[in-house]
């Protein structure tokens, strides 16, 4: 009989030498976790600070965060590659029959499909920015409540206000869907407060107002493109609102006039170059260098949007505004200063900070996405995560080389004469 060390099977050493190839490989050669979304370089300004329980359970919110900033095919990606994985290491472990690996096959995708779910719709610790210039605040100019058809039922305002506050946000503005009955409610939360905006759908796009003043009549604008433009035209002279057109909508249905949609809006308005909906994030490598340019043409700012509606945790990203003072301003006088800053300083008002991330990937090469993504996070985890992600790894394979139990066996039963 051969010794015990020799039956347990070397997948679990194997995996750990090659996670800890990669983690020490990526902090060799470590990148900035933050880029500016205009120049694309690396965002110096601010950093990411995490709580304990995302430092406790490292390898995981860290990946968790990595799904969450997929983008559609890359999604799908992850989802092929899940699937192909399970195939893959069952190579190290033969099974003994066809059922003991449709078995296996099965408790993989459960488990896949939990993880998925803790990552994307359950509450789990996550990153916040932080700044060492006291004058720079972080704004959201676009997310919803439960007051939306398609928000989370438990997002009520307050939660909206706290997940901002989690997240490293000054402030947040509750857009929501052709309604801002719940922005009009004062909400205040860990350090956020939520600023009045409504997001408006006209003709194929979404428009996000800020600081509307009044309601809008949102049926004298239900006239095709005309009505679009008319809005677009009217919200800062009428309205006393900042317009900001919305991805991946206006990419999707109006990228071949998109000069001329840009061309109606009065100032101050936006147009988002960043947000965080996989299917946005499908949309924005494309569309990101044009409306780049018409933006800086016509002195429109540069936007990101979380988008969320309470389904995912993670932030991807933040408009960063300069605002002295703004810790002790409230919700009204805050959200007249950011108003104030846009009208004086048009493109140079923001600036767009996102979470470093693979760009989609064109054909099958999108594929390989994931596997670019792991390298990318494996480049950005800070030493205190990279050293907690080492610790997971070894202590997970010192478990299954000492559980003999919770492997199937290697050995073929015997044959019978």
């Amino acid at each position: 009989m051969p010794p015990r060390s020799a039956e347990r099977p070397a997948l679990p050493v194997l995996t750990a030498f090659v996670g800890t190839a990669l983690i020490l490989a990526g902090q060799a050669s470590r990148l900035s976790p933050l880029t500016d979304a205009v120049d694309a370089g690396p965002f110096e300004s601010a950093g990411l600070g995490f709580p304990a329980g995302y430092v406790l359970s490292a390898p995981f919110s860290a990946l968790a965060d990595l799904l969450t900033f997929s983008s559609a095919s890359q999604a799908a990606a992850w989802l092929a590659w899940i699937a192909a994985s399970y195939w893959v290491l069952r190579a190290f472990r033969p099974a003994r029959s066809l059922g003991s690996a449709l078995a296996g096959w099965a408790a993989w995708s459960a488990s896949a499909a939990l993880f998925l779910a803790w990552a994307l719709l359950f509450p789990r610790p996550i990153a916040t920015i932080v700044f060492d210039d006291p004058r720079l605040a972080a704004l959201d100019f676009h997310s919803h409540s439960s007051c939306s058809h398609d928000g989370r039922g438990s997002f009520s305002p307050m939660e909206n206000a706290a997940w901002h506050g989690a997240a490293g946000f000054r402030a947040g503005f509750l857009t929501d869907h052709n309604s801002d009955a719940c922005s009009r409610v004062p909400a205040s939360a860990g350090g956020a407060d939520s600023l009045h905006g409504i997001e408006l759908s006209l003709h194929g796009a979404h428009v996000v107002a800020l600081s509307p003043h009044g309601e809008i009549p949102l049926a004298r604008y239900q006239a095709g493109q005309a009505g679009l433009e008319a809005f677009l035209r009217e919200a800062s002279p009428v309205f006393g609102a900042a317009p900001i057109l919305s991805l991946p909508e206006y990419w999707r249905h109006h990228r071949a006039g998109l000069a001329d949609l840009a061309g109606h809006a009065s100032l101050p308005a936006g147009i988002e170059v960043a947000n965080g909906a996989p299917k946005a994030l499908q949309a924005q490598d494309e569309a990101r260098p044009s409306a780049l340019s018409f933006a800086r043409a016509r002195g429109m700012f540069p936007a990101c949007a979380t988008d969320n509606h309470g389904w995912a945790q993670a932030p991807y990203c933040w408009n960063v505004m300069s605002l002295p003072g703004h810790q002790d301003m409230s919700p009204p006088d805050l959200e007249a200063a950011v108003m104030a800053s846009l009208r004086s300083e048009g493109f140079d008002a923001v600036r767009v900070v996102e979470r470093r991330r693979v760009r989609t990937s064109a054909g099958w090469r999108a594929a390989l996405d994931p596997l670019l993504g792991l390298w990318v996070l494996a480049r950005t985890l800070s030493p205190l995560l990279a050293a907690a992600s080492l610790a997971w790894l070894w202590a997970l394979c010192a478990f299954f080389r000492a559980a003999p139990a919770l492997r199937p066996s290697d050995k073929l039963p015997a044959s019978r004469p």
